[in-house]
């Protein structure tokens, strides 16, 4: 602003002063606003909670003449690691109601000896028009006292037994300039399971002689995985006064227990189905005590499966496990039989791969009630007497499906005999059925023929006492076999009887219709055809 005035040190031409006058009036303001940086630049040993702040001479505005609000004020501030250059470091901006002082209150504290860049870019003026141009400063923080957990961050494996540790590169004490000691320090630190929201694991802490070293102890051991959570807050400082960043840690004790199993047959189950698999499935991945993998080979010497009990009769099976989850599965070679009780036993031969070795354990279940029939010939059978009969033994008395009493006289009923297969001829037989109605013999009424293929087959038209019918998915109600060979090789001659003409060089071949022997059942040989074979003149009675 600028003053003028005129005394009465004048007058006009008729003598007449004039009077005292003055104006004041302001000159354009041409400058733009100046800024004080708080902490100022270069400064060193800032607290690691400051908070900075940016002071003008005079009112501030955005450039479009609208003004500036707590709500937009971050998009001209800047706040930086290291210089202008660097990454960016969350803040909130604020400013006062006067609009001459912008606030930056940083998301946390920062680092120990850390250097910080913040400032204000374009986009700002005073109320004159005059854009302030960007500008900041650097400061570095104090050396305050940095805290180092121990289980570290996402540590995993940690024994159960584990203390948790928190050590300084300096001496800490209060944050009122007290001593910490072992009566005050538990105040000031946090053990929950989980996450900062979980529930508290009592401990009790001490402190060093030193006051560098904070050991917090828990009352009990932690669980096999389970995730722990510690921390200590702004709580302590160094002896300059330096508030000590929050610091937290969270890591996972270690796995000590073994494998669980779930079975399926489960053990006690009763009415299990003949046909089933077995599966054995782990709450985790399992390996062989050495580490290595277990492959599906490896199952015989893992798990046994017997009749009754441990000292019962081997059952034979196929063992697989599944490559992608912790299953192994038990498939039974042939059905169970009816109310059979089955045993499945696991050795402790594997681990989880915290070298958690399972313990041995078996189970035992009953299959279910069920019709079954047992062959003889077998399904498949081979070189079966011409003159066989065909017996078919049932686990249980049988009778048809309406309740009616089967015999001698109805039993052919039931029962096909047939060449070849389902569709091939029929072959006449002779059925009986004994007293206890278990047990039906086929007698074919002719002897098979060499080496022929009979189908043999009961029709599911019969049941036991507790109406189970007969399924084909628990038993096999139909069988084929073949019957010896009982007919001697067929020879052919070449030249054959009674042909004429033949060349005399010519050569004489003997073929069979199937391979030979000597009747001892050794092998023949060029050595043994001179004993065998006979070239005559004209007939038997010939000279050789």
């Amino acid at each position: 602003k600028v003053y003028v005035a005129i005394g009465s040190t004048i007058e006009d031409s008729n003598n007449i002063f004039v009077d005292p006058s003055s104006a004041i009036f302001s000159v354009k303001d041409i400058s733009p606003p100046t800024l004080t940086f708080s902490p100022a630049d270069l400064a060193t040993s800032v607290a690691i909670n400051r908070n900075m702040s940016i002071t003008f001479n005079e009112m501030i505005r955005k450039v479009d003449n609208n003004s500036l609000t707590d709500n937009n004020v971050d998009y001209v501030v800047i706040l930086r690691n290291n210089d202008i250059n660097g990454t960016d470091i969350p803040f909130d901006g604020t400013i006062n109601s006067e609009k001459t002082v912008l606030t930056i209150n940083p998301t946390s504290n920062f680092d120990a000896l850390q250097k910080v860049y913040f400032g204000v870019s374009a986009g700002i003026e005073d109320t004159s028009d005059n854009i302030v141009a960007p500008d900041g400063v650097t400061f570095e923080t104090a050396d305050v006292a940095v805290a180092t957990f121990s289980p570290y961050q996402d540590q995993n494996n940690v024994p159960t037994t584990s203390n948790v540790t928190i050590s300084f590169n300096k001496p800490v004490r209060n944050i009122n300039d007290s001593a910490l000691d072992d009566l005050n320090i538990d105040n000031l630190l946090v053990l929950k399971d989980n996450d900062l929201n979980g529930n508290d694991i009592p401990f009790d802490a001490i402190i060093n002689a030193q006051k560098d070293l904070i050991t917090i102890d828990p009352t009990s051991d932690f669980t096999s995985n389970q995730v722990v959570y510690a921390a200590i807050g702004s709580t302590v400082e160094d002896t300059a006064n330096n508030v000590i960043n929050p610091a937290t840690t969270t890591f996972i004790a270690a796995d000590i227990i073994a494998p669980s199993i779930t079975w399926s047959p489960d053990s006690g189950d009763t009415d299990v189905t003949i046909n089933s698999n077995i599966s054995i499935t782990f709450n985790e991945p399992i390996r062989k005590l050495d580490n290595g993998t277990i492959g599906n080979s490896d199952i015989s010497s893992i798990v046994s499966l017997r009749e009754n009990n441990a000292n019962g009769s081997a059952i034979s099976f196929y063992g697989s496990i599944n490559p992608n989850f912790p299953i192994i599965t038990i498939d039974p070679k042939e059905n169970f039989k009816s109310l059979q009780t089955i045993y499945v036993g696991i050795s402790d031969v594997v681990e989880d791969t915290s070298n958690n070795k399972i313990s041995t354990q078996n189970i035992t279940f009953k299959t279910a009630e069920v019709l079954t029939i047992s062959w003889s010939p077998q399904d498949s059978s081979t070189n079966v007497l011409s003159n066989s009969n065909i017996n078919i033994t049932f686990n249980n008395p049988i009778r048809k499906l309406d309740d009616g009493v089967i015999d001698d006289s109805n039993v052919g009923d039931l029962l096909i005999l047939r060449a070849n297969d389902v569709n091939g001829s029929d072959i006449g037989f002779n059925a009986s059925i004994n007293v206890a109605k278990t047990l039906i013999k086929i007698d074919p009424i002719n002897d098979f023929v060499s080496e022929q293929k009979v189908y043999v087959a009961v029709k599911k038209e019969l049941e036991d006492r507790n109406d189970n019918a007969l399924d084909e998915a628990f038993t096999k109600i139909e069988i084929t076999f073949s019957a010896a060979d009982a007919s001697p090789p067929q020879i052919t001659f070449d030249p054959g009887n009674d042909e004429t003409d033949i060349s005399i060089d010519r050569e004489v071949i003997i073929s069979f219709n199937e391979p030979i022997r000597k009747i001892n059942n050794d092998s023949l040989s060029s050595a043994d055809l001179n004993q065998i074979f006979h070239l005559r003149k004209n007939d038997t009675n010939g000279a050789n």
